[in-house]
């Protein structure tokens, strides 16, 4: 049996000690907040509390109207942060400054990443990066410790 070491969770704005959280796995938007914040009704509004499980390297944001949560939004570290992290990047989720914190990418080059996304559709994996021009076996080599 081994034991799970959780998911690392970046808490943002709203909470009232933001940072990078270490919580049980399958724990929702809703289970971290009742943690670090106290009783809350996650049932009001609707969708409100997303209730699908938090994955390793996600951050939450809260708007808070007195004692009153009235948005939660969720989203992914930046990728500095996953890397420092060793949490696993994937080219699907990835951001032109995500993409600017690998080595060997700049500014133009994050941005034909994106752009290639954009019109071709998601990577699903790391090896499909070699349809963007500039993206071979070398690249894709050096990149591989920081992804899935």
């Amino acid at each position: 049996y081994e034991e799970s070491q959780g998911v690392r969770v970046f808490l943002g704005e709203g909470f009232p000690e933001p940072g990078i959280h270490q919580f049980s796995d399958g724990f929702n938007s809703c289970d971290v907040i009742k943690v670090t914040l106290g009783p809350v009704d996650c049932s009001l509004p609707k969708d409100a509390f997303p209730s699908t499980p938090l994955f390793d390297g996600e951050a939450i944001d809260l708007v808070v109207d007195g004692l009153q949560v009235v948005e939660v939004s969720r989203h992914w570290m930046p990728a500095m942060q996953r890397m420092t992290l060793d949490i696993p990047l994937h080219p699907d989720r990835m951001t032109r400054e995500d993409w600017e914190a690998l080595p060997g990418i700049g500014a133009s080059f994050s941005k034909r990443i994106v752009d290639n996304r954009q019109r071709n559709g998601d990577f699903g994996s790391l090896d499909a990066l070699k349809r963007v021009r500039g993206i071979g076996p070398k690249k894709i080599e050096k990149w591989k410790k920081y992804f899935l």
